[in-house]
């Protein structure tokens, strides 16, 4: 699982070269990379936009979808997706 949702993120898009876009109006073409975050109620996903090409990024696990969840432990530490559904039963 992601161990830190800014750290994958952060990877992702500096291994994808995300550049500014810029959009005037309808006629203009839009250039570089543009991203995509769905954060859903009950899942959450993130893709970006290569020219015509969408591809949604996947996590460590394989998985393109994470649960739209995040806990804290009792020292504070942080956990989104799965790992923080996991643990909802020991640390509600």
């Amino acid at each position: 699982m992601w161990k830190d949702i800014d750290e994958c993120l952060d990877t992702e898009i500096n291994n994808a070269n995300i550049s500014k876009v810029v959009s005037k109006g309808s006629g203009d073409k839009v250039k570089g990379h543009i991203i995509g975050i769905a954060l859903g109620i009950i899942n959450s996903y993130v893709a970006i936009m290569e020219r015509k090409s969408r591809k949604v990024l996947e996590n460590v696990e394989g998985m393109r979808t994470m649960p739209s969840v995040v806990a804290f432990t009792k020292d504070n530490k942080r956990l989104v997706g799965m790992s923080a559904k996991r643990q909802v039963v020991t640390n509600p």
